[in-house]
């Protein structure tokens, strides 16, 4: 295969017209039609060296290796398509392209059984891939959103190259591990990731769960805003001693929590964001917690009340059992609710039922397979759809304009 060499820069431009024709007027493509010619090129490769044709498809090309999201069961190393993920973090490993790329979200799956190559049982593929990730992050120095979500197959030795990343403009950091942790992410670690002296938003965990506590140095995370809290000691740190704004409370964390109830008191800042993965703490830990509270804006994530199981409406609890909950937060102007499937009861009479309780309400944010947004615009309710968002999303500031 012929090698593929990438323009210096991104600075191509057009010969003016000859003399002979000093009038001539040459109508400008509408962009729907260069989106269009560009949706024909599927490798990334291809993608970048037509960006050197004209000017829109340099802009369209940039705005397509800005975000970058890779999917599981598209990552099979030599078995994937042209232009799914292996093949383009192999093409990413490039400091001019790379240095396009500001927020990457991938989730590495390990092959399934179907796909499994000779040497997978030895794990070389799940680390083949796991070092091409490594090899494209290190170029990627104007990250400032990560979102990787890792299921390979249990070592020991996977993703050493975090510890090293350097990513100056990072704001928004998420990482799951689900195939073991390496030594150089051993919780003794923490306080030697550079990364970590610029994030805001900080999502850190591992399946399954790992015990113990989390040794936390006061000298990083001094930005941080928004966490994801899994009931570790050194998350409660975190919450005690940064001015936390948003917090996203995660599945299995008890309902009566000391550590958390003392940080929350202790803490320099003011919630304003606030949601549980688990729908049942909102009415279990709002009330008693509502002094605590009276900064919050926003609060999730309700069931969706209409679910057709009997058994999973009878835990969810009653709508007015939740508005009761909530009203005693002075400042709460947004929720989000979670619609499992087929219909909802999220709907413009839920919201008037809503209102009546908490008239205060003037957003509502939907998550569902076709996601939505309510705002309420003087007495008017008015849906929208929108982009698949998720819990996280709300938490790192993501869909504040929605």
């Amino acid at each position: 295969m012929t090698a593929i060499t990438a323009p210096r820069a991104f600075t191509h431009t057009f010969d003016s017209p000859e003399p002979s024709e000093p009038n001539r007027y040459i109508p400008p493509l509408p962009v729907e039609l260069w989106t269009r010619i560009l949706s024909f090129v599927e490798g990334a490769d291809d993608k970048y060296s037509l960006s050197q044709v004209s000017n829109m498809l340099r802009i369209l090309v940039v705005s397509f290796l800005g975000t970058i999201q890779l999917s599981p069961l598209e990552n099979v190393p030599n078995l994937a398509p042209r232009g799914h993920p292996y093949p383009l973090l192999i093409f990413m490993q490039d400091t001019q392209r790379a240095t396009i790329v500001t927020s990457l979200h991938v989730k590495l799956s390990c092959l399934r059984t179907s796909y499994l190559p000779q040497g997978h049982m030895e794990g070389k593929h799940c680390t083949k891939l796991d070092n091409a990730l490594g090899g494209a992050l290190h170029y990627m120095v104007n990250l400032k959103n990560l979102h990787i979500d890792y299921h390979f197959c249990i070592a020991y030795q996977r993703h050493r190259y975090l510890a090293h990343l350097v990513a100056p403009q990072l704001r928004d950091l998420s990482v799951v591990c689900g195939c073991g942790m390496s030594p150089a992410l051993s919780y003794t670690k923490w306080n030697k990731f550079p990364i970590f002296d610029t994030v805001e938003t900080l999502g850190w965990s591992s399946l399954p769960s790992r015990p113990g506590v989390i040794p936390y140095n006061p000298g990083t995370f001094t930005k941080l805003k928004a966490l994801e809290y899994h009931g570790r000691e050194a998350e409660c740190s975190l919450l005690a001693m940064r001015p936390i704004e948003r917090l996203l409370v995660a599945l299995g964390t008890p309902v009566y929590d000391p550590l958390f109830i003392a940080a929350l008191i202790k803490s320099p800042g003011a919630l304003t964001h606030l949601i549980f993965q688990s729908f049942s703490k909102i009415t279990q830990m709002v009330p008693p917690l509502s002094s605590y509270l009276d900064k919050l804006q926003h609060v999730g994530t309700l069931p969706d009340f209409n679910h057709p199981i009997d058994a999973i409406r009878a835990i969810a609890g009653s709508i007015q059992s939740y508005l009761t909950a909530l009203a005693s937060l002075p400042c709460l102007v947004s929720l989000d609710a979670c619609v499992e499937s087929g219909s909802t009861r999220w709907n413009h009479n839920m919201l008037i039922l809503v209102n009546k309780s908490l008239p205060n309400i003037r957003r509502v944010m939907v998550r569902s397979h076709r996601c939505c947004v309510w705002e309420r615009r003087d007495r008017i309710w008015e849906k929208r759809e929108v982009e698949s968002f998720s819990d996280w999303d709300i938490i790192r500031g993501a869909c504040d304009t929605i």
